[in-house]
């Protein structure tokens, strides 16, 4: 089953409010509505520099001398869905135009 998600664009205290039901969430992860009344949840990795093993580094400067080709960037990927009818129940109003809700 494939699910549609929709862009959102919304005020900050309807992001608030998302955000904080989702614990461990930060205020840049992008928040898009789906349909339906499933509750915030957030899912995707979290960025930085790590080695080539997987394994997180800490202090990447300490290690950037010249030769340490170990280290390894990924972009965060780190997504919140919510269904509409959620938001609605929480009082936060959506409405669709042109194929996107927007809060």
């Amino acid at each position: 089953m494939q699910v549609r998600t929709k862009s959102v664009v919304m005020a900050g205290r309807s992001r608030t409010i998302i955000r904080d039901a989702v614990p461990g969430s930060t205020r840049m992860v992008p928040v898009f509505v789906v349909d339906g009344d499933a509750a915030p949840e957030m899912s995707g990795d979290r960025g930085g520099f790590f080695t080539k093993a997987g394994v997180p580094i800490r202090h990447p400067s300490a290690y950037a001398r010249k030769g340490l080709s170990w280290m390894v960037y990924r972009c965060a990927t780190r997504v919140i869905h919510v269904g509409r009818k959620w938001c609605e129940a929480n009082g936060i109003v959506v409405v669709e135009s042109n194929g996107l809700f927007d809060l």
